[in-house]
């Protein structure tokens, strides 16, 4: 019964954050790419507020192919329990400091022990306030040459309404 009271706690007070990773897309030229002596598999993951890392990322890593869609279609939501100081501060820091949520996109070594993954590039989205991010396209770049898109869906809205934290 405790764990019940417990869940209906942080679930009852705000709707979930929602991120979706729809898909991936290299350009041809993108460094990575360059080297054919083995196929590429990636994954995507990224941060958001305190949650546990290994949440955010794709449960599975796919085969790049240059200028095709990799569609990951991972979709996580996130429970923002209000009485969490931790969260709550977060929340608030990522509205009021222009926060953003970084996502990267890392090779995967697959069965290769002797290989660790490694971070190809990455995407920079402004942590939504005002309005859902739906389906949106954001340029993936190494260093400051762009090698491709990352399409996005992160609906925070509904939850910084019922959490009183919208604008």
């Amino acid at each position: 019964k405790q764990w019940y009271q417990r869940r209906v706690a942080i679930t009852a007070g705000a709707p979930p954050i929602v991120v979706v990773v729809h898909y991936v897309k290299f350009n041809r030229t993108a460094p990575f790419l360059q080297d054919k002596r083995s196929p590429l598999n990636v994954f995507v993951e990224y941060k958001l507020l305190t949650f546990d890392p290994a949440d955010t990322e794709t449960p599975q890593s796919l085969m790049v192919v240059a200028d095709t869609k990799l569609n990951f279609n991972f979709r996580k939501t996130f429970l923002v329990n209000s009485a969490s100081p931790i969260q709550m501060k977060l929340l608030r820091d990522a509205l009021n400091y222009d926060n953003k949520i970084t996502f990267t996109v890392v090779s995967d070594p697959g069965q290769a022990s002797d290989v660790e993954c490694q971070n190809l590039c990455s995407a920079e989205v402004d942590f939504p306030f005002e309005y859902d991010i739906l389906e949106k396209e954001v340029p993936l770049y190494v260093g400051e040459i762009k090698v491709g898109v990352l399409n996005v869906t992160i609906e925070t809205t509904a939850t910084l309404e019922a959490l009183q934290l919208a604008y």
